[in-house]
Formats: structure tokens, sequence, C-alpha cells
């Protein structure tokens, strides 16, 4: 759950103050002086200046200049939440739903978070919209979860354009409408969202609110494969072992799927897997195919247990063991894969006949 801090580079409240000490305080935490600055905010919190009450909660909540204490930062934070200061009603809900330094209680957080929301601050409006979509601590209203999420949407704020997104998607809380859900998506991923840009990838690539379009996908799983998003980086892999998009090139096909691999997408390692038990367009390698193969294998992929299963009886790339074949063949065969099942039963009959 998301919890805002707002101010200066090193998150404090920061007003335009004529109260002497505030700013003096603030000059000091910059320079990370942070006791020096403990000493103008202490007196001025205590007199009721909701802004040091804050910073002053802040200091205890991240540890700087005093010891962390989340009761201690619990304290300050509802001094200031009282007073109106939008940030403090934030952190006292998101304290009271972690139940750090106050007993853990949902509905506090949740009249707080409301709070907070109906100030304007968007953070506290994806937090309101999350806890009515679940129904925690609050009963679940879709409808009005639907109406924070695009407020706080409207405003920039990316996951609740993502969630806007999927609530148009899925038609929860709002009418279902593809087009919205596909704009909500555009916006989220002009900044930058990776998961945005793989779903606009989906979409294009199966004309789900839009007209289809391989080549406008490609570009959108190029922008979230470059940042890391497996699901892409093995999309990618696809349409370049299939020319669907882009120009065929196996080269790429093969990286896409290394990438992929690496982060354990089972998909990415059973397919580069093949490709180099096959030598289909790479280099023929058997060892790196069984290392590939097992991988997905024990994340439970059938086709790569029955493949690391047939390595093992044909003793490529591993120690030919008739033993470790029947059980790969086995999972294979019990997660419901027929080339498992025939394989068994193929090896059974013959182990038998020996």
């Amino acid at each position: 759950m998301k919890k805002l801090l707002l101010g200066s580079t090193l998150a404090f409240a920061c007003y335009v103050s004529a109260i002497a000490g505030f700013d003096e305080g603030l000059i000091a935490a910059e320079r990370e002086d942070y006791l020096a600055a403990l000493a103008q905010w202490q007196p001025l919190a205590a007199q009721g200046h909701r802004s040091s009450q804050f910073n002053i909660g802040l200091m205890y909540e991240t540890g700087k200049g005093v010891p962390r204490d989340p009761t201690q930062a619990f304290y300050w934070y509802l001094k200031a939440a009282e007073q109106g200061h939008v940030l403090a009603k934030n952190n006292v809900a998101a304290l009271y739903g972690k139940g750090l330094g106050v007993p853990q209680s949902d509905e506090r957080a949740v009249f707080w978070f409301r709070k907070a929301a109906e100030d304007g601050l968007v953070d506290a409006q994806f937090n309101l919209a999350l806890r009515l979509t679940s129904g925690l601590g609050v009963p679940r209203d879709d409808a009005l979860a639907a109406s924070w999420f695009a407020k706080a949407a409207e405003s920039g704020d990316l996951g609740s354009q993502l969630a806007l997104g999927q609530v148009y998607a899925n038609g929860r809380g709002l009418t279902k409408d593809e087009a919205s859900s596909v704009k909500w998506f555009e916006r989220a991923a002009a900044q930058g969202s990776a998961i945005a840009q793989h779903i606009l990838g989906n979409r294009y690539q199966t004309g789900r609110g839009v007209m289809a379009d391989e080549t406008v996908a490609a570009q959108w799983y190029t922008k979230a494969a470059e940042q890391g998003y497996a699901a892409s980086q093995y999309n990618l892999g696809l349409m370049y072992g299939s020319g669907k998009g882009v120009p065929k090139d196996v080269v790429k096909e093969a990286s896409w799927y290394a990438k992929a691999a690496a982060q354990g997408l089972p998909d990415a390692q059973f397919n580069l897997g093949l490709m180099f038990a096959t030598g289909s367009n790479l280099p023929k390698d058997a060892e790196q195919a069984v290392i590939l193969y097992r991988k997905a294998a024990l994340s439970g992929m059938s086709n790569a247990q029955n493949n690391l299963g047939a390595m093992y009886e044909n003793g490529e790339g591993v120690t030919k063991n008739l033993l470790e074949a029947i059980e790969w063949y086995r999972k294979s065969a019990s997660a419901g894969n027929e080339w498992g099942r025939r394989n068994l039963q193929r090896l059974l009959e013959s182990t038998r006949s020996d």
C-alpha cells in the first residue's frame, strides 16, 4: 500500500512559513543535521505547529536524528492530522493499516484515508479505492472505488491509471469499455509503466479494444522488454521467431528468450532449451538444453519435464539414467501431458521386457 511523504529532497513537509525556527529546521535537515532540525521543530510542535509535528513524526518513522519509533511517529502524525495536515492524515491511515505504533485497525485506516482523499491527496485516493475494491475495513463498493481511482488517475497517479484500465476492462464498478481501458493503459504506458506497455502489446496483438496490429504490438513489447519485463521479452522472442510484427530474426529470438529465461520464465527456458537441443538456428548444445529444461521442469512445466526425461533416456547432455527418465516422464504424465504419459508407458514396458 502506498504512502506519500511530501516536501524537500529529504521528504520533510516544506511550506512557506513565517514562524521563526521552522525554515531553519528545514535548512538543517537538508544538510542532514537532524539534531539541529529537531531542536528547531520540537518547541514549535509543542505549541501546535502542524508541519513541525508532521516532520517530527517522519523523523521517528525513518529514524533520522532519533531512534526509529513508530509509536512516537504515530503520536506526532496524529497531532498534525487532527489539525488538518493532509499528509499526516495519510500516514496515520497507513500506520493504522499496518498496525505500526498503534493497534491495527482497517476501519480507522479507511477513516483517515477518506479524510486525506477528500482533501485531494492522490495517494490517499488510491489507497481508499484499493480498500473499497477489497472490502478491507469498509463494505466493498466497486462503483465508489472506480470513482476514486478515476480522480487519482486524472491527476496523473500511475497506479490509479493502471487500476482504472483494469476496471474498464473487467466492467467492475463501471460499464465495461475496452476503448476506455486502452486509453488508461496508454496514459500509464506514457509514464513508463512496463506493465501497461506489455498490456498494450497484448491488446494490439489480439485486437482487444483496438485494431489488431502486430507491428504496433511489437513496439509496445519492445518498450516493456527493454525495461526488463520478462513476459514481453518472451513474446518478442516468439515474434522474432515467427516473423510476425518484426522481421524474422533467430538471433534476436534466442536473445530475448535468454533474457526472459534468466528471470526465471519457464516458457522462455523451455523454448531456448529446445533451440539448443535440436540445433535449430543455434549451435547444438545438449548440456545447455538440459540446464534450461531442468529449470523449467522444476517450476512444474510438463513439456520440460517430458523433454528432460528424454534427455536422461537418451543420454544427451547428461549421463544416461533410465530411472531419472522414468521419474521425469512420471511428473509430466501426472500433470496431464500426453507425451509424458506415452513415454512413461513405453519406457516402463521396455524395462519390464528387459
